[in-house]
């Protein structure tokens, strides 16, 4: 007894192949590519995107590092000032500095569990190499990256404009 519903037989050629059904399925899915962008991506393009060598470097991106002056000010939270509540003030120096800028805190300090994660403990370690100096890293293109620099650096170093902004913040 044969299934009620069937496939149709395979058709081989000589060398055994299954071109009637190899034919049938690219065509189908040229035709969805055709109609969904992205969807005829083969597993190379993909590859492409996730190659980490040089050549996929946007030469147009920078990388930009800002020392944190916490050895200055010992205990003043310089990470509650840039992060603010909820993330608020990263957000909007980010939007301020034009929106193509990553805002990082990194180095000793910028993780809230002091002396947990760091390399060889279970957490793995700490991103942003923990024994450098607490710092903000600033990533994206050059003129965002030096619109955020100016934001960030007068915070730092301007006592009454960080005091503003903390006012603000707990206000």
């Amino acid at each position: 007894l044969s299934p009620p519903f069937s496939s149709p037989p395979a058709i081989s050629s000589s060398n055994g192949s299954q071109t009637a059904d190899l034919s049938r399925k690219r065509g189908v899915e040229d035709a969805l590519a055709s109609l969904i962008p992205g969807l005829g991506t083969t597993s190379s393009d993909a590859n492409k995107r996730h190659r980490s060598d040089a050549s996929s470097v946007d030469p147009n991106k920078v990388t930009k590092k800002l020392w944190i002056p916490s050895d200055r000010n010992p205990g003043y939270n310089y990470v509650g000032l840039l992060i603010g509540p909820g993330g608020s003030k990263q957000r909007e120096l980010v939007a301020q500095s034009g929106g193509d800028v990553k805002i990082s805190i990194r180095g000793r300090g910028s993780n809230s569990k002091d002396g947990a994660g760091t390399a060889g403990a279970p957490g793995g370690g700490v991103p942003g190499a923990p024994e450098e100096p607490l710092h903000v890293l600033l990533e994206g293109s050059a003129e965002c990256v030096a619109k955020a620099e100016g934001l960030v650096r007068t915070l730092l170093e301007d006592s009454e404009a960080a005091d503003k902004e903390k006012a603000r913040q707990l206000g």
